[in-house]
């Protein structure tokens, strides 16, 4: 399976449009890039109160937000993750990203 490449500039506007239109909280648009996951980082805060269930369904929501403008997302699984306070959420992408770039 070869390699993707995506847009630093097309993640970051597309993660600000769907943070904005589920009206999240706590959301900075510096964004998440692991060899696992792509999204973005919520600081403590009202999610960090909110059950697996509810963040599930919220990183659901955002995927198929993220889905309409980048073609990464379309094919990607919701995910989570939540570490030392700080919760990613975003999707594993079913091709491994190995390149982030300006465009």
């Amino acid at each position: 399976m070869a390699a993707k490449s995506i847009s630093a500039k097309e993640l970051r506007a597309a993660v600000s449009k769907a943070i904005e239109k589920n009206k999240i909280p706590n959301a900075e648009v510096n964004i998440a890039v692991y060899p696992w996951i792509l999204g973005f980082i919520l600081r403590d805060g009202p999610l960090a109160r909110k059950s697996q269930a509810e963040l599930k369904t919220m990183a659901k929501k955002i995927t198929t937000d993220l889905g309409k403008t980048l073609p990464l997302a379309k094919t990607g699984k919701p995910a989570t993750l939540i570490h030392d306070g700080h919760i990613t959420m975003g999707f594993i992408p079913d091709i491994p990203v190995d390149t982030l770039f300006e465009r």
